[in-house]
């Protein structure tokens, strides 16, 4: 009797599960999971489950809210900091710029009250040496041109952000 039974269910839950594959408006395995479901289970339980079945969403729900609550804050935190660099990157390319220009212009300056100075060695002379030191306290770099590398560095820091971290997706189901 059990075993006829038991066969009696498989077969049951087989022709559940051969109706829902060729439904094709519903997931398959969740119609046929809760075809066999709704037969062998009884209302005490049923109402449970659902109750279970509640608990978790909202959980879900909670837990999602949490986790976009936490990634708008991080967000905020993340590009001021970004700004708050680049910034930083514009202004001491500046102040390099300005050095730069401050020197030449001392250079040509001393040109016209120095005749005895020629063109030649002028020209060669225009930009200071670069300089480039590693040591217990520190790196020190001195060149003409390391306010063009920070403007670079700047703006290509500020691109990544914007083309890798910025942009908000929303995470697969």
């Amino acid at each position: 009797m059990a075993q006829s039974k038991t066969n009696q269910l498989s077969r049951e839950d087989s022709l559940a599960f051969e109706k829902a594959m060729s439904a094709a408006t519903t997931p398959p395995i969740s119609v046929a999971y809760s075809n066999t479901l709704e037969s062998k289970v009884d209302s005490t339980t049923k109402a449970i489950m659902l109750k279970t079945e509640a608990a978790y969403h909202e959980y879900m729900f909670t837990q999602r809210m949490a986790i976009y609550n936490w990634q708008l804050v991080s967000g905020k935190i993340l590009f001021f900091i970004v700004v708050f660099i680049v910034l930083t990157g514009l202004f001491l390319s500046y102040l390099q710029f300005k050095a730069s220009t401050a020197y030449i212009e001392h250079r040509l300056q001393a040109a016209k009250e120095n005749p005895g100075i020629g063109a030649g060695n002028l020209a060669d002379n225009t930009v200071p040496a670069s300089k480039f030191e590693v040591s217990k306290e520190g790196i020190k770099i001195d060149s003409a041109v390391i306010g063009l590398v920070i403007l670079v560095i700047s703006i290509v820091f500020f691109f990544l952000y914007l083309r890798y971290v910025f942009p908000i997706q929303n995470p697969a189901n």
